[in-house]
């Protein structure tokens, strides 16, 4: 984000004579602007494409479409379970070198996960639905 001024000097956001021409609101607008782009840069650089997988991923996980989602109960177990899913096709782009940070990423989702289907499952069992917790072991 660099220009040339009246003295034709380069000039960028740090510059005096840059400061002096910008508001306060504008300055920080700015900083925010250049830190998000460096920050796409930095992540693109190690998770490549990885949002254009995560669709591939999950249309082959689920070829007829998404499951019923129709509870808050639902949508908070299919978010998790998208988040397992951004962290393993993270690693996946990155096998060859490994991406530690997105294995131990992804622990601790797979623990909510596992313990939203367990308050699931209990759920069911106190509703006398047949595939509840009792007949899956995680009751």
């Amino acid at each position: 984000m660099s220009h040339s001024h009246d003295f034709g000097k380069d000039c960028d956001i740090g510059c005096p004579y840059w400061i002096a021409q910008h508001s306060e609101h504008q300055k920080q607008v700015l900083h925010i602007l250049t830190t998000a782009q460096d920050t796409y840069e930095d992540r693109s650089s190690v998770y490549k494409d990885n949002y254009k997988l995560v669709g591939r991923t999950m249309a082959a996980l689920f070829p007829e479409g998404r499951p019923g989602l129709k509870t808050e109960e639902d949508y908070n177990r299919w978010h998790i379970f998208e988040l397992i899913i951004v962290k393993l096709t993270r690693y996946v782009v990155n096998f060859d070198e490994g991406h530690p940070d997105s294995l131990l990423d992804m622990i601790p989702y797979l623990g909510i996960l596992g313990a939203l289907d367990k308050e699931m499952l209990e759920k069911r069992d106190e509703e006398g639905d047949p595939f509840g917790a009792s007949e899956t072991g995680l009751g």
